[in-house]
């Protein structure tokens, strides 16, 4: 009896143990995700548009921390089709142009809200008129 008592508390102190460090280490990640998006900072310089449905989207990063670029939304629709931009490792105080096909048909003269969303979800919106 006195076996199974001290297998039982030593599985139970074993299963604790994961627990917590588990907790930890999730606890440590979120608390690192934060801090880096305190850090991030960027915005958006320039949107150049040809007439057709493509967009060329200029960021610059002035954070103390590189970013890169994870979705743009044009008027709440995410854009699907990047032709260069998306992904890229943008250094501080660096441009990125993030060139991409309109999820939404531009019209000179109308306004749009563009959304551009960090890899860690930091978000900068701009209003753009062609």
């Amino acid at each position: 009896m006195l076996l199974v008592v001290s297998l039982l508390g030593t599985t139970l102190y074993a299963y604790s143990q994961t627990t917590l460090n588990s907790l930890q280490e999730s606890f440590q990640y979120s608390l690192t995700l934060e801090e880096e998006r305190v850090k991030e900072k960027f915005r958006v310089l320039a949107v150049w548009w040809d007439g057709s449905d493509l967009l060329n989207i200029t960021i610059l990063n002035y954070g103390k921390i590189d970013i890169s670029v994870d979705a743009i939304y044009i008027d709440n629709k995410p854009a699907t089709r990047f032709l260069s931009g998306r992904g890229e490792t943008v250094y501080t105080l660096k441009l990125v142009h993030v060139k991409l096909t309109s999820p939404v048909a531009i019209v000179e003269g109308r306004g749009y809200d563009i959304v551009v969303v960090s890899e860690r979800g930091v978000r900068c919106e701009y209003l753009w008129t062609p």
